[in-house]
């Protein structure tokens, strides 16, 4: 199911995914960006994921910090060591959506964050779950929108933008430029 999306004319980029290369590279060039970002005093909401490594496990433990607020919702569902399938916690997911959404709809019109930084597009948003609401919602509301795209992703993201969203290089130049 593809949400619709609506772009506005007024950006020089509205929306822009990067393609996951190497497991967690994107997770960490997003953290790095929002960082900076922050640091420079640019309004942002969204979320951004760290990986925390489980001494003695193959699987790490994900955490999602929503900007704007710093909250943090641990995303991943204990499946134990011999798991092989999908460790996220979808409710999770949705709790860190719903706020940030929240927050793109109370936000008056000159306190709106200049850009929504999404940590991952992946199956939910495919499904009009996650993340994709709060898509749609900054869209709508003029607010840029940068997404990290899930390794096994990238059609269900093309098909969710209608193929209008540009696809950057994973690499720290692409992304500010």
């Amino acid at each position: 199911m593809n949400t619709p999306v609506i772009f506005t004319d007024s950006l020089d980029m509205a929306f822009a995914g990067i393609p996951a290369a190497d497991t967690g590279q994107v997770d960490r060039l997003l953290c790095d960006l929002a960082i900076r970002l922050e640091r420079d005093g640019v309004r942002l909401a969204g979320a951004v994921q760290s990986d925390i490594e489980r001494q003695g496990e193959c699987r790490c433990d994900m955490s999602l910090r929503i900007l704007s607020s710093d909250n943090r919702y641990p995303i991943s569902a204990r499946l134990g060591p011999l798991s092989r399938g999908c460790q996220l916690d979808p409710e999770a997911l949705e709790c860190a959506a719903w706020e940030v959404e929240s927050l793109l709809r109370s936000a008056s019109n000159n306190a709106l964050p200049q850009l929504l930084i999404v940590n991952k597009f992946s199956k939910s948003e495919a499904h009009g779950k996650g993340f994709a609401t709060c898509i749609a919602v900054a869209l709508e509301r003029g607010v840029s929108v940068l997404c990290g795209i899930g390794r096994l992703s990238l059609a269900d993201f093309q098909g969710f933008t209608d193929d209008q969203a540009e696809l950057l290089k994973p690499n720290k130049q692409a992304i500010e430029q």
